[in-house]
């Protein structure tokens, strides 16, 4: 599965960087590093690693990755892991180029995207694996029934990004809207 890493205080004021080990084709895989926060907590380390079939995944039951007991969360609501790396034709592997993460919605009530410097939160479709970028914002759930409120996650990839503060997860979260 996913590697969780075990972060040191100081180690946690920065990003886990992507950290590229050799591409494939040399017999060498690479690692992508991410961390994922909620509301003003310490953020969550992981590495996927290329080749292997690992998801990280967000949800009510406690054997997911991330634990989210709101109510509307599914018990198992969302998956990031690689997006497949395909040459230009879509049928080859790349042999360079970045690895990159998605994020597929696998719920009930719903996943929202919010992507760095977009005002707008797009509800992801149930099933499609979507490319998500580094400073994305991830709410859950979408649909909310009476009372209930949604949960905000940011997302850190890539080199040398420096940590920020992170909204609270409470904050007015904007209504969805439909995207292309």
């Amino acid at each position: 599965g996913p590697s969780r890493v075990e972060t040191s205080s100081m180690q946690a004021n920065s990003v886990a960087e992507t950290s590229l080990e050799g591409r494939m084709g040399q017999g060498k895989e690479e690692i992508l590093a991410f961390s994922i926060a909620d509301g003003g907590a310490e953020p969550e380390h992981f590495q996927l690693r290329s080749g292997a079939a690992e998801v990280v995944r967000i949800g009510r039951a406690s054997k997911n990755d991330i634990v989210c007991a709101l109510p509307g969360v599914s018990w198992h609501h969302l998956e990031l892991r690689l997006l497949p790396q395909a040459g230009l034709d879509g049928t080859e592997p790349a042999a360079s180029g970045p690895l990159q993460l998605g994020i597929c919605d696998v719920s009930t009530n719903g996943v929202g995207l919010q992507s760095a410097g977009d005002d707008t939160i797009c509800r992801l479709q149930k099933g499609l694996l979507t490319a998500v970028r580094d400073e994305s914002r991830i709410y859950l759930p979408m649909k909310l029934h009476g009372e209930a409120s949604r949960r905000c996650y940011v997302l850190r990839i890539g080199h040398g990004a420096a940590r920020r503060e992170v909204a609270s997860a409470a904050a007015e979260v904007p209504a969805p809207e439909a995207c292309p």
